[in-house]
């Protein structure tokens, strides 16, 4: 009798036994089932937020990119002016030549500054003499350097230009002059509406 009850007793021992090891291993299976599933979910998320902050960055660098383009465009516009401006300015050799220098400019000045005396002021002494041509004083523009300014207002550039430019007296050796100039451009118009200098430094002689 007692070895058919021991006989009994371990089948079912082991009966449960099994079945505990069985349940420990769904249990760890659902363990590992449910955090690859936060895993992935976390990966997702972090991806997403990923998704988005590189297409911010993008947005921002295409931004900076189309604003380096817009101001390398618009540098290179406004140099070609000023440069065409400063030229004819700053190029003569004699009355009329000097005097002919308004006309050029035309049409890249607004009418108020094809007016300005500081411009194109005129080439008399308070004799009425023509002091130019006494002189022999001549101009030639070397070159110009501008450097823009940001823009506050879409429809106007503004930007301080370096010109160098060769005077030179009757038969005295040529000198290499500099001016800085403040100027607005109104790209609706096409037409400067501000040249003033600013300062004017000293002319030294050509070595």
């Amino acid at each position: 009798m007692k070895k058919l009850i021991t006989m009994r007793v371990i089948p079912i021992s082991l009966c449960l036994i099994f079945l505990g090891i069985i349940g420990y291993n769904s249990y760890q299976k659902y363990c590992y089932q449910s955090e690859v599933k936060l895993q992935s979910k976390l990966e997702n998320k972090l991806a997403k937020r990923q998704d988005v902050a590189n297409k911010a960055l993008l947005s921002q660098l295409k931004r900076q990119h189309y604003d380096n383009y817009r101001y390398l465009k618009m540098n290179s516009f406004m140099e070609t002016q000023i440069n065409q401006v400063f030229s004819i300015l700053y190029t003569f050799s004699d009355y009329q030549s000097y005097n002919k220098r308004q006309k050029l400019l035309k049409k890249y000045l607004s009418k108020q500054l094809q007016q300005d005396n500081r411009l194109f002021a005129k080439p008399v002494d308070s004799s009425g003499g023509d002091y130019i041509g006494t002189l022999k004083i001549s101009s030639k523009f070397v070159n110009s350097e501008v450097y823009l300014m940001p823009q506050a207002n879409l429809d106007t550039v503004s930007g301080l230009v370096l010109v160098t430019y060769r005077a030179q007296t009757g038969d005295q050796e040529a000198g290499v002059g500099t001016g800085v100039y403040k100027v607005n451009y109104n790209l609706k118009s096409k037409e400067f509406t501000e040249i003033n200098q600013v300062t004017r430094l000293n002319t030294k002689m050509q070595e």
